[in-house]
């Protein structure tokens, strides 16, 4: 079972202020959060990518695309094991990719921009990666910046930083909230059906995550726009 820190339920106060997309809970915590919550969406297994995507076409009010679709854009790989539970000729190895079963998104999301070419969504992705220091220097003011620009931001990092039994895995959330308190939080919305929706987690906890020391595989945040 994951160690998830703390659950967290967001919810709008009054007194929001949508247009900034601050929401000012005290004069030492600021939440910042989407003008539009996400609505979750439960994972098939190995899906975890495919179904956060799936979350953000219901908050931007586009037309929904199966996730077992989404993922064979993405090589969705499976082990023979598990190959009933799919409708779609989804690909199936008895070798374990490097970065675990489930999709594999290539570094600069080439395979996500390619699903948004073909589904005719007007979307765009790009990849970051903070332990790289790539345009994340201040990682905090990253993600707040794009909740103001009404941004998508995945996050992926493997759950070894949360449970050092699962660190084979890695796994994709929705980064839906960010707190600004002593130590900065965020909220993320995860797919997987045995977590819980929302939960919250330190932000260079989770930064920690993305570090290539568990499995060889250096993971980070994946930025979705308008195209």
């Amino acid at each position: 079972m994951i160690a998830i820190l703390e659950i967290w339920c967001p919810q709008g106060p009054a007194g929001s202020n949508p247009a900034a997309g601050a929401i000012i809970l005290s004069d030492k915590m600021k939440t910042f959060r989407h003008r539009k919550p996400y609505t979750p969406f439960t994972q098939q297994y190995y899906c975890c990518v495919p179904t956060c995507i799936q979350w953000i076409l219901y908050r931007r009010r586009l037309k929904l695309v199966d996730q077992e679709k989404i993922g064979l854009m993405m090589n969705l790989t499976v082990p023979p094991k598990d190959r009933k539970y799919f409708i779609e000729n989804v690909k199936v190895s008895k070798r374990k990719p490097r970065a675990g079963y489930g999709t594999a998104v290539t570094r600069q999301c080439e395979n996500i921009n390619k699903f948004f070419r073909k589904y005719k969504v007007p979307l765009k992705a790009t990849s970051y990666y903070p332990l790289r220091g790539l345009a994340l220097k201040d990682p905090e003011k990253f993600l707040i910046n794009n909740f103001k620009e009404d941004n998508d931001v995945i996050a992926v990092f493997n759950l070894g930083v949360l449970d050092i039994k699962k660190k084979k895995y890695g796994h994709a959330v929705l980064v839906s909230e960010v707190i600004k308190n002593e130590k900065t939080e965020i909220v993320v919305g995860d797919p997987w059906f045995k977590n819980p929706k929302f939960w919250k987690i330190e932000l260079t906890k989770l930064i920690q995550g993305m570090d290539k020391k568990y499995d060889g595989v250096r993971r980070g945040f994946w930025v979705v726009t308008k195209r």
